[in-house]
């Protein structure tokens, strides 16, 4: 009897749940970039390999599930429900459900309870996964430290392949960050900095260009965007990736993500502008004092009064400096709130920030762990209600009810919130500065003072959200199950999972984790 010829079908799939919890589309191109390394691992020679970003190409049809062998999920902490959802339809019809992500990596034995095999730290996982896959002796948890970066080669034209273009070129140079800001979850994670081989981020970047069509804007004029955590972690590498840059005739423009502290490097600001930079991404997070120091963002601290001088010096090298917001409701008001808006509306010189987000206490963080031992934490709080948007707190300067309103503003309809006038008067002035100098960092500019409105105008007008952790409306996605699920299956797979009981203790499957000093009070 013949042996069947067909190739083993692997399916990497990114899992998202939409930020106005409809289930439509929603592009965000930098998500692509964590289902493409984990791809890359794979051996597409001996294995069909195939990508899904739900992202990208919207929620994975439920009904048309893909015949694959082996599936790798991954996602943030608010997608990991979804993750459970996809791996119940995967594993009925016979596939392997491999999973990875934050969750996977600070609670390994919990997600186990999900997935066929969890992967801990980087991607550098999926190789041993497959290795043993092969061998027919498939563990349930593989780990691989983050901070041992394997110098692999990014297989971009996968990218393509699937159906995905990306307006800039994702690379990574390096992986983690040293500082310890309470609310992230890289020092949960214990990922500090770690870099790969300039010579493979050099390779990475030209195989990324030559993965493009040759008419496409793409290929014409390159643009690369560093996807590090924190890019200038490592001064003296960063130094040597950037004088590659500044020679690289491919590359026509660049830009990162970076610390705030690295803008007081005016030294360092102009070489990077030399050498083609031309946007960089920081975490200014907020300009209040009250709130830097509440979440030890040493970073910004230091030298925090002239943070705005220093944006306006990079700007006048020609580096466009996108940021986002942070609220905190525990520290401020909602005239407090409304009073910052204000500010950076006047701010001219300022883009307006890229995105606003409310402080989340992340399960696994330090900031998390300080709430449940003071019991701040809300009632029946969901992991999903930890999306950067809904409000998680007992305590707060201000009333529910009025952070929910002025939430419902600032996510679905901003331009009420600020004067609309200065508003554009501000773009139209930032563009002016750039002028014909640096055509590119003119466009840039617009582009991040105008990302957080496109995204409040595309708001859904029929999903009605209070932003209120515990209380907030769910995503479809959670009533979309088989009808003949058993009801023990639904409730493992379907059902939110809650960080705290209507009481606001934490629930039962947190318990095991809690640090030390806690679990002894």
């Amino acid at each position: 009897m013949l042996k069947s010829s067909r190739r083993k079908q692997i399916l990497v799939l990114c899992t998202h749940f939409h930020s106005d919890r409809s289930d439509k589309r929603e592009k965000i191109f930098l998500q692509t970039m964590a289902g493409l390394h984990v791809a890359s691992m794979l051996d597409c020679e001996k294995y069909e390999v195939k990508l899904y970003h739900e992202s990208y190409h919207g929620p994975y049809n439920q009904t048309d599930i893909d015949r694959a062998d082996i599936v790798f999920l991954t996602g943030l902490q608010k997608d990991f429900d979804r993750m459970r959802q996809l791996s119940y339809l995967f594993q009925r019809q016979g596939a392997i459900v491999v999973a990875g992500g934050n969750i996977c990596t600070l609670f390994p034995e919990f997600a186990a309870e999900f997935f066929n095999v969890v992967c801990v730290g980087g991607v550098e996982c999926a190789k041993s996964v497959m290795r043993d896959f092969e061998a027919g002796s498939l563990k349930t948890i593989y780990r691989s430290p983050q901070t041992e970066v394997s110098n692999y080669a990014v297989n971009y034209s996968l990218l393509r392949e699937n159906g995905i273009h990306c307006p800039v070129h994702f690379v990574e140079a390096s992986r983690g960050c040293n500082f310890k800001c309470d609310f992230c979850v890289i020092p949960a994670e214990g990922a500090n900095h770690a870099t790969y081989r300039v010579e493979t981020v050099a390779t990475s970047i030209e195989k990324a260009i030559e993965s493009t069509v040759w008419s496409s804007v793409q290929r014409l004029f390159p643009c690369i965007f560093f996807i590090d955590n924190n890019f200038s972690n490592n001064l003296s590498y960063m130094y040597e990736l950037c004088a590659y840059l500044r020679k690289a005739r491919s590359v026509k423009a660049w830009g990162a993500l970076v610390t705030q502290n690295i803008l007081q490097k005016r030294d360092v600001i102009k070489m990077m502008a030399e050498s083609k930079c031309r946007a960089l991404f920081t975490g200014i997070e907020s300009f209040d004092l009250k709130f830097l120091e509440t979440h030890n963002k040493k970073q910004n601290l230091a030298g925090s009064g002239n943070a705005i001088d220093n944006i306006r010096f990079a700007h006048q090298q020609g580096i466009v400096i996108y940021y986002p917001y942070m609220f905190d409701p525990r520290i401020s008001s909602v005239v407090e709130m409304k009073r910052e808006l204000e500010m950076l509306v006047n701010l001219e010189d300022l883009t307006f920030p890229d995105f606003f987000t409310t402080v989340s206490p992340l399960v696994g963080t330090k900031l998390f762990w300080e709430n449940v031992e003071n019991k701040e934490l809300l009632p029946n709080l969901r992991l999903r209600d930890l999306d950067g948007q809904a409000l998680s707190y007992r305590h707060t300067v201000d009333s529910y009810e009025a952070y929910s309103e002025f939430f419902s503003l600032l996510y679905e309809n901003t331009l009420q919130l600020v004067d609309r006038k200065r508003f554009f008067w501000k773009i139209a002035r930032g563009m002016l500065n750039f002028g014909f100098r640096y055509p590119l960092s003119t466009f840039l500019f617009y582009k991040g003072s105008t990302n957080h409105i496109d995204g409040a105008r595309k708001h859904s007008r029929t999903v009605k959200r209070n932003y209120i952790g515990g209380q907030d409306v769910l995503d479809p996605q959670y009533r979309q199950y088989p009808a003949n699920i058993t009801a023990d299956d639904k409730a493992r797979y379907f059902d939110p999972i809650q960080i705290t009981d209507d009481r606001g203790n934490i629930s039962p499957w947190l318990e095991r984790y809690k640090p030390v000093a806690i679990a002894n009070r």
